[in-house]
């Protein structure tokens, strides 16, 4: 699975870590059959995509699952995050899957926005994210690059960080190699869960 990703330039990065019994309830697939159909149909998304950490060199994330929510442009976060019906559903969420079993948004998920350094790369299956203290620092080759110009709720995940997709999981082992030799901490993630 590899194709140009949405063209965005902006984007809420949601953080988060679902209840313990989630994947026994079936999570994975309710994203892909509920959450992602959702909000992909709603006009304030550009794309949207589920994310679930797999591995890491170095970095413990705090959290094990993250979402790309594609939006139009930097103006477009009051849009994307006071609309009703997404707001309804995000409370169903919380009901269903949070881990703190409580309708505090903070007490679920962190959200940052965030901007895009440089060209885009093509999404494929899975995703190494290498934090940056900026946008400036040089990522890997192939990557592409976000910077977080706003921490909308909770906390700052990541000031900058690159992206390099990949439909190996094995590549990752590079960013471990690098990572014991005093290169850069970085997490693998998996793709479970996009429009198409």
């Amino acid at each position: 699975m590899s194709q140009v990703i949405g063209p965005y330039d902006a984007m809420s990065l949601i953080t988060y870590t679902p209840r313990a019994d989630s994947n026994d309830r079936g999570y994975e697939q309710w994203l892909i059959d509920v959450d992602n159909p959702f909000f992909n149909g709603s006009p304030v998304c550009v794309r949207y995509t589920n994310w679930k950490v797999i591995d890491d060199a170095g970095l413990n994330p705090g959290f094990s699952h993250f979402d790309f929510f594609g939006m139009d442009d930097r103006d477009s976060a009051d849009r994307v995050w006071s609309d009703e019906k997404l707001s309804e559903f995000r409370v169903e969420w919380r009901k269903l899957w949070g881990a703190a079993e409580t309708l505090d948004p903070t007490a679920n998920s962190h959200v940052n926005l965030c901007e895009r350094v440089g060209d885009p790369q093509a999404e494929a299956g899975y995703l190494v994210v290498v934090p940056a203290a900026e946008a400036s620092e040089a990522g890997p080759e192939g990557s592409e690059t976000w910077s977080t110009y706003e921490i909308y709720r909770g906390e700052q995940v990541f000031p900058a960080f690159h992206l390099k997709y990949t439909n190996d999981p094995a590549d990752f082992e590079s960013f471990r190699l690098a990572h014991a030799d005093g290169g850069p901490a970085a997490l693998l993630a998996v793709l479970l869960a996009a429009p198409d």
